[in-house]
């Protein structure tokens, strides 16, 4: 028997997913069924009602969560090629999870088969090559928790409660992206299962197309089991969180700009937060961080000489430095719907940084929602030096040096997904503009696919990227298969 899945177009946030039919549900059961059926005693397979199911579909961001008709659990990648085999061969749509941070719906949930990778929890370090290989079910606090006692670290994500898939396949922003790149850019091999359902091992020189395409390309060319991230030795730290009241946002702003300009110290760091609601800047946030005991007199010193009110700094493992951000990264928007956009600044300037402040003013005010909404843009300064690599290296190309800004909006209702699609949209175009209007050269930036939007384009996010993109996905993926797997497709 075929049969075809139906889609339906959200259009106010831009995400598109299938429409649940009496039909599509019992087609997908029987997938769910079929799996069950070929994998081992090492994965599992769980049904709507159980607690293990509720967890396995469960996002960081409510909006972003689905109830699909199974969750499977593989625990060895010879399951997951036994689920890939199956999915391969039906017409049901799947969803690939790792941390459940996308804040996408449809991006990592699905109404047919969601596979969550938390059972792919492994790491071993390999002191020959100072690599350690991970699975890539497990966050990065859990990660960070295994390296802490080995004195070891990787350029992993920054917000602990994210997954390692998702982050590391998308281009990965780190505590010591300064110094060693990007995540991408500390990868040397994937275990890869294929649409095909073949298990490979990618290398730059055993497989270099896919090793391209892989870093920044997502779940395209199948379904990553593991990484092997190059490791560092890690010992203590210094950081953690600076809040500032509203009046006290200027002097920031003057002091993140200069950091910005003249910082060349790749072991120091910082990220700024704001927050509105209601149409006001209620406060801000600054996270400072330092890869060793203590900064270099007068690295902080134009934050620390800002009156706050209030101050967690000091040394710390790099475990309990993540653990301090909480405060400033709340694990998990309870009762909001989410939405992440991103606009890449070549430079951090006092003018845009003012126009930032407008924008957040502007769209959290009373009247583009008609319940209070939660907004916050989280300006990201990097070092440029060790940011930039060539553009075919990786498939998010980052020959352009940028640094991102992050855009979220959180809100209640879904009643109100429309006017946050249109204020989010609203806010990155007009900062963007603020930009130009700034004298910066947006010429072959291309935006940050962790943060973007769920309906940005291709083009926006792998600029001159996407026709060899384009061509890998149609060599690896003949028939389609993860096309029926959400994200950025490249077709």
């Amino acid at each position: 028997m075929f049969t075809f899945a139906v889609f339906i177009c959200l259009i106010p946030l831009g995400f598109c997913k299938p429409l649940q039919t009496r039909d599509s549900q019992s087609l997908f059961n029987v997938t769910c069924h079929h799996i069950a059926r070929v994998i081992s005693s090492a994965s599992a397979v769980y049904y709507p009602g159980s607690p293990q199911f509720i967890s396995d579909i469960e996002h960081w961001a409510p909006s972003s969560t689905q109830v699909s008709a199974c969750s499977v659990e593989p625990g060895t990648v010879k399951d997951v090629a036994a689920i890939v085999n199956v999915l391969a061969r039906s017409t049901t749509p799947f969803s690939i999870q790792s941390g459940g941070h996308a804040t996408s719906v449809g991006f990592s949930s699905t109404l047919g088969v969601a596979i969550n990778l938390v059972r792919l929890n492994s790491m071993a370090y390999d002191p020959t090559s100072r690599t350690v290989t991970i699975g890539t079910g497990q966050t990065w606090s859990d990660l960070f928790q295994k390296l802490e006692p080995l004195e070891l670290n990787v350029a992993g994500g920054r917000m602990g409660g994210v997954g390692v898939g998702g982050l590391a396949l998308g281009g990965g922003y780190s505590w010591l992206s300064n110094r060693h790149g990007l995540t991408i850019d500390t990868i040397t091999a994937l275990e890869l299962v294929l649409p095909n359902s073949t298990v490979v091992h990618v290398t730059p020189s055993s497989a270099p197309e896919l090793f391209f395409g892989l870093r920044g390309g997502f779940n395209n060319f199948g379904i990553v089991t593991k990484i092997t991230m190059r490791a560092y030795k890690q010992g203590p730290v210094w950081g953690g969180v600076l809040s500032f009241d509203a009046d006290k946002v200027e002097a920031v702003n003057a002091a993140l700009a200069k950091f910005s300009a003249s910082n060349t110290d790749p072991d120091g760091n910082c990220l700024f937060n704001f927050f509105w609601s209601n149409g006001v800047l209620i406060a801000g946030t600054l996270q400072l961080f330092y890869n060793g005991p203590e900064p270099p007199s007068g690295l902080f010193s134009e934050f620390l000489s800002i009156p706050h009110t209030s101050k967690d700094l000091g040394t710390r493992s790099f475990l309990n430095f993540t653990k301090a951000l909480s405060v400033v990264n709340p694990l998990k928007p309870t009762h909001l719907r989410v939405a992440f956009s991103s606009v890449s600044m070549p430079h951090i300037a006092v003018p845009v940084l003012k126009d930032i402040i407008q924008q957040g003013q502007y769209y959290s005010r009373p009247g583009v929602f008609s319940t209070q909404p939660f907004v916050s843009f989280a300006v990201e300064p990097f070092y440029w030096k060790s940011m930039v690599r060539p553009r075919d290296d990786a498939a998010y190309p980052h020959d352009v040096f940028v640094n991102p800004l992050n855009l979220f909006f959180g809100w209640p209702n879904a009643t109100e997904d429309a006017a946050a699609s249109s204020a989010i949209k609203g806010a990155g175009a007009n900062i963007t503009q603020a930009l130009i209007n700034n004298g910066q050269d947006l010429t072959g930036t291309v935006l940050y696919p962790n943060y973007a939007l769920g309906d940005a384009t291709i083009e926006s996010l792998y600029g001159a990227n996407v026709p060899a993109l384009k061509a890998l996905r149609s060599k690896y993926d003949p028939k389609g298969v993860f096309l029926r797997t959400g994200g950025y497709k490249f077709i």
